[in-house]
């Protein structure tokens, strides 16, 4: 569950190709009246159900995890460029049979090439059936940047948090991709993942997977942004789409997480289906 918030004066927003300020503000309001109970235009939004719509107000740029209160930038730096958050979501666990909230994890895509190629995958029915799954699926493997962007929301021991990576991948993995996951775990063996801590998972198209780990106030964006060497790089692509199942895949760790960058991801297509049906109209 996430709530999403639109300034209109656009100061601190970059235009994109896709989708553009006008645009936004549309799929603001769109959301909004969804969110109010009242039906949407388009039938991607069919999905959405009262537990898991967004709430929307018009404040400024962000996302945010109402389970945790921890708000993203609509806008940010990850794997090498700007790219878009699609929605944020909190991982929880089990205390003592009580579910705490562990982290948040916001999505973030590169906007231009993904509402693209959504919008290809669109056109040649690939959304018809299970759209939740499909456009898990379409993210997933969508050929564009992407990211993960973790902010920690309790006191976590490192390698408790490394052994739980080495869980989640293991059975999404095989041979010698299995070694991978070791220095992922290694990376946080030793550290303690303080309330507040930053994990920034880029995942570029061309495989590689960074990461960078820093100590809370946007450290870890500032380390991304400013090109400076990643606390690990991996580049086996088969490591790099199992970590990203984990919140994409069809048996993700938070539901509420993937249905949010779900709905985010159809509202980047709906940008996408506005804008090339504006350029038909103007072509005639």
């Amino acid at each position: 569950r996430c709530e999403i918030a639109g300034r209109s004066n656009g100061d601190d927003f970059r235009d994109f190709d896709a989708p553009s300020r006008l645009e936004f503000a549309r799929m603001s309001c769109t959301k909004a009246r969804a969110t109010c109970g009242r039906r949407s235009s388009l039938p991607l939004f069919h999905l959405r159900n009262g537990r898991n719509a967004k709430a929307q107000t018009c404040a400024s740029l962000a996302v945010k995890d109402k389970a945790t209160g921890v708000e993203y930038p609509l806008v940010e730096y990850v794997a090498g460029a700007e790219q878009r958050c699609l929605g944020a979501g909190a991982r929880s666990k089990k205390i003592a049979f009580v579910g705490v909230h562990v982290y948040a994890v916001a999505l973030y895509v590169d906007p231009t090439p993904a509402a693209k190629e959504l919008g290809l995958r669109q056109r040649g029915g690939f959304f018809e059936e299970d759209a939740s799954d499909s456009m898990g699926e379409a993210l997933l493997d969508g050929a564009f940047n992407k990211g993960l962007h973790i902010v920690m929301v309790r006191k976590l021991d490192g390698k408790a948090f490394g052994d739980a990576i080495v869980e989640a991948l293991t059975p999404r993995l095989f041979g010698a991709d299995k070694e991978a996951i070791r220095e992922i775990s290694n990376l946080f063996d030793g550290k303690e993942l303080l309330k507040g801590t930053e994990i920034i998972v880029g995942w570029r198209v061309e495989g590689q997977l960074e990461f960078y780990v820093r100590e809370g106030n946007g450290k870890v964006v500032q380390a991304a942004k400013e090109g400076m060497v990643p606390d690990l790089v991996l580049e086996q692509g088969a490591v790099s789409r199992a970590l990203f199942s984990v919140y994409l895949g069809s048996d993700p760790i938070s539901a509420d997480a993937k249905s949010s960058y779900v709905e985010g991801g159809f509202e980047l297509l709906e940008s996408e289906i506005v804008k090339r049906s504006t350029r038909k109209g103007g072509s005639g």
